[in-house]
């Protein structure tokens, strides 16, 4: 069910990355203008834009070829296990007494306080993804994440 539901969801952010790469620079920037506190973005160009389409159109094909190479896995893996019998009955078994264990190991707290910072670090994130690039980032990637890794 997690494998359709995952499918579906890049299936559905493969479609909006194809609008937004099919959506032209003048409806954009008019978006972006009306978002702007003094109603005009300088730093939004043909060519960022442009860049941002081609970034969104291969988003798009990364997006929907993987979802549907799920469904098309989803529906493979499914048959095949319908036909295991009871090998795939005593997997499943094997696998939700691992997860029972695992969850005794840790308190309910501790799980608490993983996904409250996860969630606040992704909350931070999503809220400075437009923030221009800082000294820091600009230098860790001139510096290392441009070059290789050995």
């Amino acid at each position: 069910m997690i494998v359709l539901i995952v499918a579906l969801l890049l299936l559905i952010a493969a479609a909006s990355a194809l609008v937004f790469a099919n959506t032209p620079y003048t409806t954009v920037r008019g978006h972006l203008d009306s978002l702007a506190p003094d109603g005009e973005v300088e730093h939004y160009t043909t060519t960022m834009h442009a860049h941002a389409v081609r970034k969104a159109g291969w988003a798009a094909w990364v997006a929907g070829l993987l979802g549907a190479a799920l469904l098309a896995g989803h529906r493979l893996l499914s048959r095949r296990m319908k036909e295991q019998g009871p090998a795939w009955a005593s997997f499943k078994a094997d696998a939700r007494r691992a997860f029972g264990k695992s969850r005794s190991g840790s308190s309910d707290d501790q799980r608490r306080w993983v996904f409250l910072l996860i969630g606040i670090g992704a909350a931070l994130r999503i809220w400075q993804m437009g923030a221009p690039v800082i000294y820091d980032e600009a230098f860790t990637y001139t510096y290392y994440a441009s070059r290789p890794f050995s």
